[in-house]
């Protein structure tokens, strides 16, 4: 075992939309951590683990609020909550998550210095997210994540790159001179013409032949001009 006072042993980075940065929010109860705990599945929250806070940890310009998870099997969970109050994952070791500082969460080694001082383990805490692995007293322990926080955190994403895709799309979206369906009295009529706008039920297009713009309802057109004229405004 060694002895030095806090002796650095991981990083600890949390990334993606569970990185929540701004001054301090309040941090989960103990019994909302259980819950979420709870939500994620029963690796996460074990039969007859207790659940008890540790500190919230300011890390960057973000902070994490970590808990402590004691089981008979495992000994030690360290448990991280993001600032949104998004459950991330946790790590498992013998040494208990006993305090915290600026930056770090401190295991108690279960030894003391020559003065009586308590030696320490410390992870740190950055503010880009949890490493996948640590070494703690040179036993390298993994990040169990959360899964299905993860599996949000990809919906979201992958949500969030379809509606720019489609803002893109509209906004690159031009009038142009185009073929139009035109109804009335029964018959079809094709007209060659761009759309200028829309009024009311009106909607005014611009003839290719003679320049000039002219309203038709817009009951007159065709289903695809009108899903057309939709995509433009």
């Amino acid at each position: 075992m060694k002895k030095t006072t806090r002796l650095i042993i991981a990083t600890l980075l949390v990334a993606g939309i569970a990185t929540a940065g701004g001054e301090k929010k309040k941090a989960p109860s103990t019994s909302d951590v259980e819950t979420a705990l709870e939500a994620a599945g029963a690796e996460h929250f074990p039969e007859k683990m207790k659940v008890g806070k540790v500190g919230s940890v300011k890390a960057g310009d973000t902070y994490y609020h970590a808990y402590c998870g004691t089981t008979k099997k495992e000994g030690y969970r360290v448990i991280f909550m993001d600032n949104k109050g998004n459950y991330l994952g946790y790590y498992v070791t013998e040494f208990e998550p006993s305090d915290y500082e600026e930056g770090a969460i401190l295991l108690d080694s279960g030894e003391s210095d020559e003065d009586g001082n308590t030696s320490y383990f410390a992870i740190l805490v950055s503010e880009k997210g949890p490493s996948d692995k640590i070494q703690i007293d040179g036993i390298a322990t993994p990040f169990v994540k959360n899964q299905k926080n993860e599996a949000k955190a990809e919906a979201a994403a992958e949500a969030a790159a379809t509606e720019a895709a489609a803002t893109v799309e509209k906004e690159s979206m031009q009038p142009e001179y185009r073929e139009w369906i035109i109804s009335r009295s029964g018959k079809k009529i094709p007209v060659r013409a761009i759309y200028v706008k829309s009024s009311g039920d009106k909607v005014f297009l611009k003839s290719e032949v003679n320049g000039k713009t002219v309203p038709f309802k817009l009951r007159e057109l065709s289903e695809p001009d009108q899903e057309y004229i939709k995509q433009l405004d």
